[in-house]
């Protein structure tokens, strides 16, 4: 159970690796910043979450796949602009994860502009998605990742793990491989 209760704690309100509300001033400030550490990479083959639910963006086979527990499934309220989230906990309550999208602001450099908000700032790359896996506070059995989908939108999520048999970012990147391949191409 406690698994349940730390992704839930993790997508509904600020807390590792959580966005940091912001008002017009700072969108602005991230899109007019010329600063080379504030921008991310340019995600080359963008994709679009924009009409994608959060909780429609594993399909049913990939939710047993990855051993979460259907019944699980709840959605979750993440700071504006995020969507409304999604969440899951594994059939054996050992690790659970939780996403949403922001697609109305400027995607991964709105992460890279908070980057002295986070503890902990790691850029990589997902399945060549750029990436930062950012918490407020560092928790190397969780992983809190911001993915870039288009130069325009992101992916925001938090894998909980507590005594799981794998890697919290190993298992988040596999999840992420899964929702990035079924979301369509951005036009």
């Amino acid at each position: 159970m406690a698994a349940v209760l730390a992704v839930t704690g993790g997508c509904t309100g600020p807390g590792p690796g959580q966005p940091v509300p912001t008002d017009g001033t700072a969108t602005t400030t991230a899109a007019t910043s010329s600063s080379a550490s504030n921008a991310a990479p340019r995600v080359n083959n963008p994709k679009d979450a924009r009409n994608v639910a959060a909780c429609d963006a594993l399909a049913a086979q990939q939710i047993t796949q990855l051993g979460l527990n259907p019944d699980s499934r709840r959605e979750v309220s993440l700071p504006a602009p995020f969507s409304k989230g999604c969440a899951w906990t594994a059939t054996d309550s050992s690790w659970g994860v939780g996403f949403g999208f922001d697609t109305t602001r400027h995607g991964l450099s709105e992460t890279y502009l908070r980057r002295n908000n986070y503890q902990h700032f790691e850029p990589r790359e997902i399945d060549g998605y750029p990436a930062v896996d950012a918490q407020t506070s560092f928790n190397a059995e969780d992983c809190y990742t911001f993915v870039g989908i288009a130069d325009s939108q992101q992916l925001n999520i938090n894998v909980d793990n507590r005594q799981a048999d794998k890697p919290a970012c190993e298992r988040l990147d596999e999840i992420v491989k899964m929702i990035i391949g079924n979301l369509p191409p951005l036009k």
